[in-house]
């Protein structure tokens, strides 16, 4: 899975440029009361999350008398804060689940699916469909996931998703022909196997050294939504930016995931706004993503960097690759991390996809309250604040 992320107005936001950038993340103090929440945000001021965090706080507070604050940067890095929401360093963290492949293995499993938001049916926002099948399957149908958010010391309660990943490239692509001999920047092993399999070179190069190996000539590509043409600057490099190809998002996020000792000392009142929240907060974040897309994309046109929709060859290329690469990831989740009925796993959460594509499909601009009453309709409501994570 991918470790970029589109960011508000970042000088770099890929996820292996924010833990470059965030490498001193701060000792806190021991664990605060549950009505004074200290909630870690392992990136700038400036990325999509933050402003959803902050509104996920103050709901916290009107409608549950929790106090809290978020801290950007500056109490835990991305890398440090599951093991930070674990000790109780922080109280709520945004844990991005592919940094720890062994401890969250269930759930990124479905991470690794994400690739099937842009294929088959065509969404007008692939995020809110891949956040709506991540959360739906995490807190509903995957005991196993649960489970090892427990073993971390962790509740899970929402999920988010970034927009489409695009190819920001010095050359045009249009077709799947285009492809053939290009070097793209692949931030995941998919999107590795993805330019491999239609004839291109992928090439493992850090987030905040991608900036670089376009204007050197290093690589052709880079795979990124688009907001990172503003936050990775990768507008100052690329010409084209073709929008069909390679697809997928990013849905492995905890996107505020609850110490479960502060969890244990909420009320059940306290406990069914923290779920109702977090529907808030999931569809709040979708948007952000798709507002920082609009702006890169924005920005793009007016400097007259050419927007390549691509052609059938390069769509259909794409839908048989990921069609194909589920054995692969299939056979990696069994082998390498001992994932058990793997195939019913991926089996379900593909439905899911579907099943969230068709009630997202009329969502636009402006229904982010359309869109969380959705997520609180169909999965948090479903879960019982009584008894879910008390055992």
């Amino acid at each position: 899975m991918t470790n970029g992320f589109a960011g508000r107005a970042a000088r770099s936001l890929a996820v292996g440029a924010a833990l470059a950038i965030a490498a001193v993340g701060a000792a806190a103090p021991q664990p605060a009361a549950a009505a004074d929440l200290r909630i870690a945000l392992g990136l700038p001021e400036v990325y999509a999350a933050y402003e959803p965090l902050t509104a996920f706080a103050q709901t916290l507070e009107e409608s549950a008398g929790l106090t809290g604050k978020v801290y950007a940067m500056s109490l835990l890095t991305l890398a440090e804060t599951a093991g930070g929401v674990r000790d109780g360093l922080a109280d709520v963290g945004f844990v991005v689940f592919p940094y720890h492949p062994v401890e969250f293995s269930e759930v990124n499993l479905a991470a690794n699916l994400s690739m099937l938001a842009t294929t088959g049916e065509r969404v007008p926002m692939p995020g809110a469909a891949a956040a709506g099948a991540s959360m739906e399957y995490t807190l509903l149908n995957c005991p196993a996931c649960l489970a090892q958010m427990k073993a971390n010391n962790q509740v899970y309660v929402a999920g988010a998703s970034t927009t489409p990943y695009r190819l920001l490239c010095t050359r045009p692509i249009a077709s799947a022909g285009d492809v053939k001999g290009g070097k793209f920047r692949a931030g995941a092993a998919n999107y590795a196997r993805w330019a491999e399999a239609l004839g291109g070179a992928s090439v493992s190069v850090p987030g905040n050294e991608t900036y670089d190996a376009m204007s050197q000539g290093v690589v052709d590509c880079t795979m990124s939504p688009l907001g990172d043409l503003i936050g990775g600057q990768y507008i100052d490099v690329a010409s084209h930016v073709t929008l069909a190809a390679p697809g997928g998002t990013f849905p492995g996020l905890g996107a505020a995931n609850f110490n479960r000792d502060v969890w244990l000392d909420l009320d059940e009142e306290q406990r069914a706004a923290v779920l109702k929240a977090g529907a808030q907060l999931a569809a709040a974040a979708v948007f952000a993503y798709a507002e920082d897309d609009a702006e890169g994309l924005a920005a793009a046109k007016k400097k007259g960097v050419e927007i390549i929709e691509g052609d059938e060859s390069l769509t259909a290329a794409t839908a048989a690759f990921v069609k194909a690469d589920l054995a692969t990831i299939a056979g990696q989740f069994k082998d390498q991390y001992k994932v058990e009925d793997v195939d019913a796993k991926i089996r379900t959460f593909s439905e899911l996809m579907e099943k969230w594509k068709g009630l997202t499909k009329d969502i636009g601009e402006g229904d982010a309250d359309k869109l969380a009453d959705l997520y609180w309709t169909e999965i948090q409501s479903k879960v019982d604040p009584k008894t879910y994570a008390m055992d």
